[in-house]
């Protein structure tokens, strides 16, 4: 009996947590240098990117968040990179995110993030 009590807690606290964070919701946008980023408030979360390259090889691009600046390779069309985490782990609010291609064909990128609630 005890235990069914223990699984009913943790139950009850992973629903109240759902329910907490409920007003969140993940979303995945296009990357405009200086994009102001509405963190969903009273969570750590990990801002994630991705790019791809408009030519025919690869692209060096940097993403700038918190005062990190964080350099990936984006592959040439139609492949993106692996969604990447940007340093640090940061808590919710309002953040600028910084985005340059260091290649003369271009690149595209995604970011992916909790969204405030509007």
């Amino acid at each position: 009996m005890p235990y069914l009590s223990k699984v009913t807690a943790v139950s009850l606290l992973v629903i109240c947590s759902a329910v907490s964070f409920g007003l969140a919701a993940q979303v995945s946008n296009k990357v405009i240098d200086g994009m102001v980023l509405r963190l969903a408030p009273n969570a750590l979360q990990q801002v994630e990117v991705r790019a791809q390259s408009f030519g025919p090889g690869f692209c060096q691009v940097e993403f700038s968040f918190a005062d990190k600046r964080k350099g990936m390779l984006a592959p040439p069309l139609p492949k993106w990179s692996d969604w990447t985490k940007l340093d640090p782990a940061i808590q919710g609010g309002s953040h600028a995110l910084g985005f340059s291609e260091k290649c003369d064909t271009g690149a595209i990128a995604e970011v992916r993030y909790d969204q405030a609630a509007k």
